[in-house]
């Protein structure tokens, strides 16, 4: 009987050890699949960044634009504020 036990036991044994070994190949798997997530996340993060630094740039630059075509206004209109004294001083 102990002969027949032991297989027994034996047969059970392997077949949990089968099972824990289906187990750590399914957890292997689903890391795996969490992992290229993670790349690809990665991935779309740095283009995103990018993304951001360029528009970041383009609001600078039509910044400065903006603050230069202010100061060019502001010339303008104290040439013609100085042409407009002459006038109504010479009138």
């Amino acid at each position: 009987m102990q002969i027949k036990e032991g297989i027994t036991l034996s047969s059970q044994t392997t077949s949990k050890i089968d099972h824990i070994a289906g187990l750590v190949k399914s957890v292997k798997r689903s890391v795996m699949e969490a992992n290229e997530t993670i790349l690809d996340q990665e991935k779309h993060s740095h283009a995103a960044a990018g993304k951001i630094e360029n528009t970041k740039a383009i609001f600078n630059e039509v910044n400065g634009l903006i603050i230069q075509h202010i100061e060019d206004a502001s010339i303008v209109e104290e040439k013609l504020e100085s042409v407009m004294n002459h006038i109504t001083i010479h009138t």
